[in-house]
């Protein structure tokens, strides 16, 4: 629970720029909304560190990115300019 002395609230959420049922009335209670965009090469090099570090065999970590991990990031990135800033990395 926040109390009222509170100025700040970091929070992170892939969807939150979504214009969809239960994403689109997100958007309104932030005050701002930023997109970190990174190099599709960079992000899932990423996701493939993680996930074979997190002892996913590499069969099982190529099939998650290709059928889950990048279906979601061109999601999100569809949803970029509903942002009100985007940071560039990589």
């Amino acid at each position: 629970m926040l109390g009222p002395g509170v100025r700040l609230v970091v929070t992170e959420g892939n969807y939150l720029a979504l214009d969809t049922p239960g994403w689109r009335e997100a958007a309104p209670l932030l005050d701002e909304l930023w997109y970190v965009d990174a190099p599709d090469e960079l992000r899932e090099r990423r996701l493939r560190e993680r996930h074979l570090g997190n002892g996913s065999p590499a069969e099982r970590t190529r099939a998650r990115i290709e059928g889950n991990d990048r279906p979601n990031g061109e999601l999100v990135k569809s949803a970029r300019d509903r942002c009100t800033r985007t940071v560039r990395t990589g």
